[in-house]
């Protein structure tokens, strides 16, 4: 069945009221790598002045598995998370009310039958309005023959060129057996990312990452090169899974507070393109 990108345009992807406990900003951080020294606890404790962690609006306000849908006509096996990006406008509050609004901005076929969809998320409090984050999903459908030309901008939000520099340095992060298993209770239980035969009919020797995970733990990496500083905007793409176990060496230049980085495993690059602006006050 093809892909009607006239209909898939005009699909509207639910809005998500969500907030956001302490033990969900504590299990998120812990997930991350975060609370290994004393800088880190307002993230991991409620005795410090919990604070949740600027990359977090990524799991929050999830609209689902809105692909499976038969009418639409997309394969089954759902999407692959191509590129990310996310803005980051203030700090997340915890305990109150949020609104998550979801919806499709960019749609393009690609070669050999695949489909690109651009999916934005904004962030808003659900009590003032007022404007807390926005991020970008490239998802990628592969097996999908699509009917018409697409629409939209397919261009994640723009980042300065890396200069050249002598400054580049290196950090490494490890991941542990556990890594995927503690991830997946922030809510993105797809069993890829837990059970040995979903990973091998998916072509997986075991058990993937999560590619947000990669991106988490390498956001943490670089958020303590910053000595403090936060976060304020974040774009990567995804160019291969990472597994349970495997090092993350993580590449960067940093010029001021900007970040451009890359991170690989000994089997291949995992993230690449990727991008990181610090609040340097």
């Amino acid at each position: 069945m093809a892909v009607n990108i006239d209909s898939l345009a005009a699909l509207s992807l639910p809005d998500v009221a969500c907030s956001i406990t302490p033990q969900a900003a504590i299990l998120y951080a812990l997930s991350i790598g975060l609370g290994t020294g004393p800088d880190e606890l307002p993230f991991v404790y409620e005795g410090a002045g919990l604070r949740v962690f600027a990359t977090m609006p990524v799991v929050l306000g999830d609209p689902g598995a809105w692909w499976s849908d038969p009418l639409l006509g997309l394969p089954s096996s759902g999407p692959l998370h191509g590129e990310q990006s996310l803005e980051i406008y203030g700090d997340i509050p915890l305990d109150v009310p949020l609104l998550a609004r979801n919806r499709i901005i960019g749609l393009r076929p690609r070669g050999a039958g695949h489909l690109a969809v651009l999916v934005e998320r904004i962030l808003t409090r659900g009590d003032s309005g007022a404007l807390l984050a926005r991020g970008q999903s490239m998802l990628f459908f592969r097996n999908a023959e699509a009917v018409g030309e697409g629409f939209g901008d397919m261009a994640l939000s723009a980042i300065p060129p890396c200069p050249p520099s002598p400054l580049a340095g290196r950090s490494i992060v490890e991941t542990h057996a556990t890594s995927a298993l503690l991830y997946r209770l922030n809510g993105d239980t797809n069993p890829l990312h837990a059970d040995p035969v979903a990973a091998q009919q998916a072509g997986f020797r075991v058990p993937i990452l999560h590619g947000l995970l990669s991106m988490g733990l390498t956001a943490v990496a670089l958020w303590r090169l910053g000595k403090g500083a936060g976060i304020k905007a974040l774009s990567l793409r995804f160019t291969a899974p990472a597994y349970p176990q495997d090092r993350l060496v993580i590449d960067h230049v940093k010029d001021g507070p900007h970040i451009w980085f890359s991170a690989t495993t000994a089997e291949a690059r995992v993230l690449d393109r990727g991008y990181i602006l610090l609040d340097d006050g």
